[in-house]
């Protein structure tokens, strides 16, 4: 009988996103206080907020490259430690330019958070096991953005805003030294892991391509592949459109559809909400498509030509709704089909990474927070009555996008034996 070890490990690995997303969200709540007794002004306050997606954005191909030579026990502890320690020293320093640096430095610890993961996924899961590991880390993003706030709410009722940092890096440094104890990069490195376990695995997988090998022959194989930018172009598009969420959609809400400020706060959790059910549901039937049907062709790129084209098509009928539920029901709607297609787009990058999974799977994230930085900057500049229109009109760009990578040959051909095993452990 095997060992579900693997599963303890996609636990552990979700909780590290958790509380990374925690660090990264829970400036908000204080950032009044902070403004207040610092002196700070708006413009000052506004680019220590933004400078950890500075950070974040520029550190993702490095974050990734360190993930791959460390192994994911080595770098994310050290990724854990840095941020958890920047975080608490939010709590200890007065002047704007050591705020600006710990925020960058938060950012900078945090980009290899995911690519980390994903390729920790590749040795620990079976291939039809893939996504929804791939889709729960999706998930527990957005369930530590919404914790955070209730967590810094919850401890300003105690403590002033130094020791909410303070008091928030603690987790993060035992969280670290703990995951370095018990973490094992590989499965047959692990004492609590079966040969039964080990062996469903490894038979679960196939051949991997773009082997290891030296740097310029990595990236030469790496950029001849027309997928690696269909890829990263579909996660511009969605990442832009996910950020609309957690940037303009209150003021969407309360300027376009007369929704009061408190109101607007409870919707706007709405969303997100379905994007964690998205993530969810995307990842278990792109496995069950994977374990049916042996096509990464259908499994995953039909899944997220699917998911986007839903995605979009929901926000044109939140448009056209004249009533506020509904069309927040349509929105809820394309938050879960937006969910949905970020498994199918992880599983495609692994697909395409071979043994480099960190650093390909950096590449697309930084193409993503591309897209996050520059989504607000537009909607800035444009009417209400035309955002969701543009919003789906970006779904309908990774839309292109992913067809052209489903009808794009298959970047492995699945063994029957890998099928088999799929299906029946």
């Amino acid at each position: 009988m095997p060992t579900r070890v693997r599963y303890l490990v996609l636990a552990v690995l979700c909780l590290a996103a958790t509380m990374a997303y925690i660090h990264r969200s829970c400036i908000s709540v204080p950032a009044a206080s902070m403004q207040a007794d610092l002196a700070l002004s708006d413009t000052q306050m506004g680019w220590i907020m933004s400078s950890f997606f500075l950070g974040y954005t520029l550190f993702q191909i490095p974050g990734g490259w360190l993930g791959d030579r460390l192994g994911t026990r080595s770098a994310l502890t050290l990724f854990a430690i840095v941020w958890s320690l920047a975080t608490g020293m939010m709590g200890l320093t007065r002047s704007f330019e050591w705020l600006f640096t710990l925020w960058i430095l938060n950012g900078v610890a945090q980009a290899g958070i995911f690519p980390c993961a994903i390729n920790s996924f590749t040795r620990w899961f079976p291939e039809a096991e893939r996504a929804l590991p791939s889709g729960l880390l999706g998930a527990f993003m957005s369930v530590g953005a919404a914790t955070a706030s209730l967590v810094a709410a919850g401890l300003l009722h105690i403590v002033a805003w130094p020791q909410c940092f303070l008091i928030l890096a603690a987790p993060g440094i035992l969280f670290a030294i703990g995951f370095y104890l018990w973490f094992r990069d590989r499965p047959g490195a692990h004492s609590w892991v079966n040969a039964a376990e080990i062996r469903y695995i490894e038979s679960g997988n196939t051949e991997r391509r773009l082997r290891g090998g030296g740097d310029e022959t990595f990236w030469r194989e790496l950029l001849a592949q027309p997928g690696i930018y269909l890829i990263c172009g579909q996660q511009f598009f969605r990442a832009a459109c996910y950020i609309f969420y957690v940037t303009w959609f209150p003021s969407y809400l309360q300027e376009a559809r007369d929704v009061s400020v408190a109101e607007s706060g409870l919707l706007t959790s709405l969303p997100l909400l379905g994007v964690v059910a998205g993530s969810t549901s995307g990842g278990v039937i792109i496995d069950r498509i994977w374990r049916r049907s042996g096509s990464r062709r259908l499994s995953r790129r039909g899944v997220g030509l699917f998911a986007v084209l839903a995605a979009g098509g929901f926000l044109l009928l939140a448009q056209i709704m004249p009533d506020l539920k509904l069309a927040v029901v349509c929105i809820i709607a394309s938050g879960f089909f937006a969910g949905m297609s970020g498994p199918a787009g992880y599983t495609t990058t692994i697909d395409m990474a071979g043994n480099r999974v960190a650093t390909v799977f950096s590449i697309m994230n930084l193409c993503g927070n591309a897209g996050a930085f520059l989504l607000p900057l537009v909607v800035a500049r444009l009417r209400w009555d035309v955002v969701l229109i543009f919003l789906a009109a970006l779904y309908g760009c990774a839309a292109i996008l992913w067809g052209l990578l489903f009808i794009e040959k298959e970047p492995l051909t699945a063994s029957a034996t890998a099928r088999e095993t799929a299906s029946g452990a």
